[in-house]
């Protein structure tokens, strides 16, 4: 019984100083790191310090301005629309150049208009009235009130434009505020199609259709 006394005794004691053996190594290793400096690490561990740029970033300047629109920069220039059951085809040209489409002169501008119903060949449509308001606009917005062109048919119940059948004519925009660098052109055109015919006279439905052209004002 002694000797198995001592055999415990002793072991006890040998765990004891293995304890203290790694507690003096751990005391060692948080000692070795309490310098106040962050261990270093390396790129590959995913931590790097960002090297200063040589120099500072510069945006680059953005040119907000853009260029008046021009509808008229190819001529002739061609327009599709739909009104209800027809297709009508718009031509707009201009005998004076858009570069001299200046603000105080008149500036003309010729229409062609030819219209068809692809379910009705046949059906007959008149164009009763054109309607044209040029408004000249500057950076901020509209700058005056347009005063409307008209043509009105001179027939009844109007010109037949039914294909291949057209419509031509030259209207003059008027000189429009000194201060524009654009002029607004809204187009108007109405319709009279018949539906049909009998011995009591004809039956019309009416479409209308509608466009719009932006020129720019030369030396604006």
């Amino acid at each position: 019984m002694k000797w198995t006394g001592s055999m415990a005794t002793t072991n006890r004691l040998g765990r004891r100083m293995l304890a203290s053996a790694i507690a003096l190594v751990l005391v060692g290793v948080v000692g070795g790191c309490s310098d106040g400096q962050a261990p270093s690490v390396s790129q590959q561990g995913g931590r790097t310090t960002p090297k200063p740029s040589s120099s500072p970033a510069t945006p680059e300047s953005a040119d907000t301005t853009k260029p008046p629109k021009n509808d008229l920069r190819k001529l002739p220039r061609r327009r599709s629309l739909e009104t209800g059951p027809i297709s009508v085809e718009a031509e707009y040209d201009t005998t004076l150049p858009i570069e001299d489409w200046r603000a105080d002169t008149t500036k003309p501008l010729r229409i062609t208009l030819t219209a068809s119903n692809d379910r009705k060949r046949k059906q007959k449509i008149y164009l009763t009235r054109v309607t044209i308001a040029a408004t000249s606009y500057d950076e901020s917005g509209p700058l005056d009130v347009p005063q409307p062109i008209i043509d009105a048919a001179s027939v009844q119940p109007g010109y037949i434009v039914t294909s291949p059948n057209t419509y031509s004519q030259n209207f003059d925009i008027p000189a429009v505020n000194r201060e524009a660098v654009r002029v607004g052109i809204d187009l108007t055109y109405e319709f009279l199609l018949e539906v049909n015919q009998g011995e009591e006279g004809r039956d019309l439905a009416k479409q209308v259709a509608t466009d719009r052209l932006s020129v720019p004002i030369a030396g604006s």
